[in-house]
């Protein structure tokens, strides 16, 4: 009965169009709760589903976001594949700490992709900077998206499986020939990956990144998503305006891309205090 139900959760997702990674995702959350919970799934209650999270948070020790994530991969198996209406209402998600995300200067893009050992892992790199591509957009780029007649990269099926286009810089177009010429690609993927996998992995190019941090001189937490958020705030310091960024970021909420205004170091330092309003000259308005 149990694996049904998974099969069936299987087809509802994508039915639903959920990102493969992301059916993965929630097809294995769902499946570390049947183990959990030991019992029929249909007579499960939010109780149970609550009492899973919760063991989660202070047992397992996840962090609120991971939390989110299973608690939304089993808010839509029992809303959707069971049809159970208390899933809507009664599932509960932790509030999670709205941080910033930490940002590279110019000079510390420049430090790490220095200190890359490989050119295939430096060019991952340039593109997640020199284009605002999540990482799984890049690996997952085809030879074919890169139309330097019309200097755009197509960005197939990212983030809510949508398709977009963004700007492809002549620095960047420039980098990606030098890499094509020295690796020669086989295949349809741009950066594809060794063996079974048919693009390289998302933990390969971590370690690669983890290895050019340790030789640079950085106090700051750095994923291969800060060169995406290090893109648009950039851009927002250049002075484009935000519905520009929106669409090159692919975001859904101009409210996603309203954060980087917050990281922008630039028009911060153009912002005068209302100090500098009251109309006295300096050192004399307390006089």
């Amino acid at each position: 009965m149990t694996t049904k139900l998974l099969s069936q959760f299987s087809r509802d997702m994508q039915q639903r169009g959920l990102s493969e990674l992301t059916q993965e995702a929630y097809l294995r959350n769902v499946n570390k709760f049947v183990d959990f919970y030991g019992k029929e799934l249909r007579k499960a209650t939010s109780k149970d589903v609550n009492k899973y999270l919760y063991h989660l948070m202070s047992n397992r020790k996840l962090k609120q976001v991971s939390c989110n994530q299973h608690a939304a991969a089993l808010k839509m198996f029992f809303s959707i594949t069971l049809d159970k209406q208390w899933a809507r209402d009664k599932i509960v998600f932790a509030k999670t700490p709205k941080k910033l995300p930490d940002v590279l200067s110019g000079s510390e893009v420049i430090k790490v992709l220095k200190h890359f050992d490989s050119i295939k892992h430096k060019t991952i790199a340039l593109v997640c900077y020199g284009a605002g591509l999540r990482i799984n957009e890049a690996l997952h780029l085809k030879i074919k998206d890169i139309d330097s007649k019309r200097d755009v990269i197509n960005v197939r099926q990212g983030k809510g499986q949508k398709d977009r286009q963004v700007p492809l810089s002549p620095r960047l177009l420039n980098s990606l020939r030098v890499y094509y010429k020295n690796e020669r690609p086989q295949g349809e993927y741009l950066f594809p990956g060794n063996g079974k996998y048919r693009v390289l992995t998302k933990e390969a190019f971590s370690k690669a990144l983890n290895k050019a941090l340790n030789k640079v001189d950085i106090d700051k937490v750095v994923t291969a998503h800060v060169f995406r958020h290090s893109y648009a705030t950039h851009l927002i310091e250049a002075g484009v305006d935000l519905r520009s960024v929106q669409v090159l970021m692919g975001h859904s909420s101009i409210q996603s891309t309203a954060r980087y205004v917050h990281l922008t170091t630039a028009r911060m330092q153009t912002i005068s205090s209302p100090l500098e309003l009251l109309g006295k000259p300096e050192g004399q308005i307390l006089g």
